[in-house]
């Protein structure tokens, strides 16, 4: 290679190391950093102050060198996590690859550039070259003068400087402290960040608008230095976390989950990186290159493709860009459930309560481990607030216990987060509920079967079963497992209303002294949030669905906004005495709602073929006097209106169904399976494995009688979807006096296997379709919202959706004079 950067601020026994390492045979320096170095015979130094005379008659042309793309153009020493450094050999093919792609994205071609980066940093290197080669003007400035911010901006204005390449860090300084500079008029046309998470804050705004043309956030690792570049000029909405954007030039990014299948977009997985940027891995230690640089699977017919796997958490988003979500390795087991602490981080910055923020786990001898947010405030420490936010985004167990405060996270060498040196926290200021214990018979029955059904080590009574990890299918399972132990009957709806093993025994409890007393008085409405004095509002699921599926949305949305669901029965009895009409179903609903709010007003909303029975609900409360607020649906396709189907439809239909989705199912998987074998044969050895394992364990649980199978699967969700399906077919839409707001996802797929996260003939939803409702309306409204049909109210998706819902319910209510 040509050369090997030393940072004379290393430790001696690290430049010796790195000497030693990459059989350097020259060493270019100065008087002043030269006693940094060990005497060695056997290595030439060249003090470049004292001894510039010797170059003067050397020759000025260029040295008759062969140049290949494969020849090695440095090698850049990076951290391990041995403790031994790793020294990464990079080609000359990448470099130029790099330096044509970014001379590509400037449109000045008299730039004027800082060299701000030291040179052990591969952004060096993009910095000189990428402006000398271009015939433009670098500018050089010392170590001092990298520490001082006021300094750089006045050195920016007096030398008319174009472009800086800074970390986030500088640039977040250098917005905090532009007031200090007497003379704010300059102008850099573009500033590149990267290294680390940008957070764009208000004060970076406040510069993007007055005094820089754009920022890039650029993306890699040191094994392959930039592959990704995302532009923000503020002609669009500026996400507060920006996205690493797409790969540049000749590079491929995939995103594999843990058995290296591709994952659709929206799911997190491992980051990997393919194409002439990745690097031919590390000098002299061949374990930890054949560990982290793979041969490339997706061009199996080049031989020497390989792909570099990056350790790093991410997801595509729909626009095609990429979301950096923090650090695989960063993952921890806390109470049974595997955390990701930088998707803790993510939602923590996208707060406004904190300017940087740093996850990490503890141990604690009350528990085997605590999650510690250390945190820089943006304003006054307000631990609840910052609590709230997180408890509506993320389940329990991933909101941190204990807060510490600081001025500034601690930070290494190289820019990373020094996790050594951030200051123990005080064990007495833990938030969460300390552990309980069962008190009674009954309370360690109930444990013993949460802790089977959630797969958690431990439960407290007054653990929260939706913290710990519950949603509709667990929910359904735990019922089962309840009534086949404990012989007690139950719904999925107690589940929602006594989510502790404390509140949930004290309520069975006053069954037990009054047999007559159910559990629930409304078979069909579940409470979601019952807080605030806004007026209410109620989501049907559709069918076969739980209202679980809203409870994190409704927590997403204001504090005061009540949400309650309406759900078709779990029971198999209980379904088979449902209704078999829109019209009767609706009533039903509105028979429980009346119980809780007999006056009204309403705010109705549907998802899937919950829409057309909130639409008939809408219809009766009208024809009944009631006020209706609003009348929304998610995701809700109709048809044109069909003849009455005869008595026996639902028989009919059901085995016409079953017959066109067998053969459907049995195309389909031929298909997929020769793709999988002609294109990813590796995968699909995997996948089949995989298949007969899962096939072994339900035969194994099949023969052992297990009622869950039964009672907690699929065998409610057919019926239940059956009753819907057949109703709707059978419903005559009538027109509707009032307006509709429709919601739609963006994403429309057929999965082929959910659990191995495989997307298949993804489906679009035509205007037509959507505008179909506006033969029953006048004033029908149309939102696209991002997800696909299952996602939209995950947490994913959900904020945004909620904030837009709730901007609705909040301006119609501001319009009739009612609380928002």
């Amino acid at each position: 290679a040509a050369y090997v950067p030393l940072d004379p601020d290393y430790p001696f026994e690290r430049i010796s190391y790195m000497v030693n390492d990459s059989n350097a045979k020259l060493i270019i320096t100065s008087a002043a950093s030269r006693k940094c170095l060990q005497p060695s015979a056997a290595i030439e130094v060249i003090e470049i102050n004292s001894s510039w005379s010797q170059f003067d008659n050397q020759s000025k042309l260029n040295p008759g060198v062969a140049y290949r793309p494969n020849n090695l153009a440095y090698v850049i020493y990076t951290s391990g996590s041995t403790g031994r450094a790793k020294g990464v050999k990079m080609q000359s093919g990448a470099l130029v690859n790099l330096l044509t792609w970014q001379e590509s994205q400037f449109v000045n071609k008299k730039r004027r550039v800082m060299q701000f980066a030291s040179l052990n940093f591969d952004v060096s290197f993009q910095e000189i070259f990428s402006t000398l080669c271009a015939g433009c003007t670098l500018y050089l400035i010392n170590a001092d003068r990298r520490k001082d911010v006021v300094e750089l901006v006045k050195d920016i204005i007096t030398y008319g400087l174009t472009h800086l390449f800074v970390p986030y860090i500088v640039l977040k300084n250098i917005a905090e402290n532009i007031l200090a500079v007497k003379n704010q008029s300059f102008w850099l046309e573009e500033v590149i960040v990267a290294g680390e998470q940008l957070i764009i804050t208000d004060d970076i705004k406040r510069l993007l608008k007055k005094n820089i043309g754009a920022i890039i956030n650029q993306y890699g690792p040191t094994e392959a230095h930039v592959v990704s570049s995302y532009r923000i000029d503020g002609t669009a909405p500026i996400p507060s976390l920006p996205p690493i954007g797409k790969p540049i030039a000749n590079t491929q990014l995939y995103i594999l989950g843990k058995t290296q299948e591709l994952v659709p977009v929206g799911v997190a997985g491992e980051l990997y990186i393919g194409g002439v940027q990745v690097a031919a891995g590390y000098i002299n230690q061949p374990e930890q290159t054949s560990e982290k640089f793979i041969a490339d699977f997706f061009h199996k017919d080049e031989a020497s493709a390989r792909l570099y796997k990056t350790g790093d958490l991410a997801r595509w988003l729909p626009d095609g860009n990429i979301e950096y979500l923090g650090r695989i390795d960063s993952q921890v087991k806390i109470r049974g459930f595997r955390i990701e602490l930088g998707e803790i981080e993510s939602v923590l910055l996208q707060s406004g309560l904190v300017t940087n923020a740093v996850v990490v786990a503890k141990d604690h001898k009350s528990d085997n481990k605590v999650l510690v947010g250390y945190v820089v405030l943006a304003n006054g420490f307000d631990k609840e607030a910052i609590q709230l936010y997180l408890q509506a985004r993320l389940p329990g167990y991933m909101v941190p216990a204990l807060w510490v405060a600081l001025e500034n996270i601690p930070l290494t060498n190289n820019g990373k987060v020094d996790k050594g040196a951030l200051p123990e926290p005080d064990a007495m200021e833990l938030l969460s509920n300390p552990y309980l214990a069962p008190g009674n018979e009954l309370e360690e029955k109930l444990a013993v079967i949460w802790q089977d059904v959630l797969h958690v080590e431990r439960v407290g009574i007054t653990d929260n079963f939706f913290e710990l990890g519950g949603h509709s299918l667990i929910a359904m399972r735990l019922v089962a497992v309840i009534r086949q132990q404990l012989d007690l009957k139950l719904a999925v709806n107690d589940i929602f209303i006594y989510p502790t093993i404390k509140a949930f025994t004290k309520n069975l409890i006053e069954k037990f002294k009054n047999p007559s007393l159910p559990l629930l008085n409304n078979k069909y409405l579940v409470p979601l949030k019952t807080t605030g004095n806004k007026i209410p509002l109620y989501i049907i699921a559709g069918g076969g669905g739980t209202s679980l599926r809203f409870k994190k949305f409704a927590e997403m949305m204001d504090k005061d906004q009540p949400v309650y669901g309406l759900q078709s029965p779990i029971d198999l009895p209980d379904i088979k005495e449902f209704p078999d009409t829109i019209e009767k179903i609706a009533a039903k609903f509105i028979e429980e709602i009346l119980t809780i709010n007999p006056n009204g007003p309403y705010a109705l909303s549907g998802h899937c073929l919950g829409g057309i029975i909130a639409f008939e609900m809408a219809q009766q409360l009208q024809q009944k006097g009631k006020q209706l607020h609003q009348l929304l649906m998610f995701d809700t396709i109709i048809r044109k209106n069909e003849n009455v189907q005869p008595a026996n439809f639902k028989n009919l239909y059901h085995f016409k169904y079953r017959v066109q989705h067998a053969i459907t199912k049995v195309l389909i998987k031929f298909d997929f399976e020769t793709f999988l074998l002609r294109k990813h044969t590796r995968q699909a050895i995997r996948y089949k494995v995989t298949a007969m394992h899962r096939m072994y364990d339900k035969l194994k649980k099949k023969d052992q009688g297990n009622e869950e199978l039964r009672f907690g699967g699929l065998e409610i969700f057919d019926e239940s979807s059956n009753v819907y399906i057949a109703a709707a077919r059978k419903y005559k839409m009538q027109p509707y006096n009032g307006e509709i707001i429709l919601f739609y996802a963006k994403e429309h797929y057929y999965f082929m296997d959910i659990s191995k996260n495989v997307t298949y003939r993804k489906l679009s939803l035509n205007e037509k379709t959507k505008n179909l409702w506006k033969e029953f309306s006048s004033g029908v409204k149309i939102h696209d919202v991002a997800g696909e049909h299952s996602t939209i109210f995950d947490p994913a998706h959900g904020n945004d959706f909620a904030q837009l819902l709730q901007m609705y319910l909040d301006d119609k209510a501001n319009e009739e004079g009612k609380p928002s």
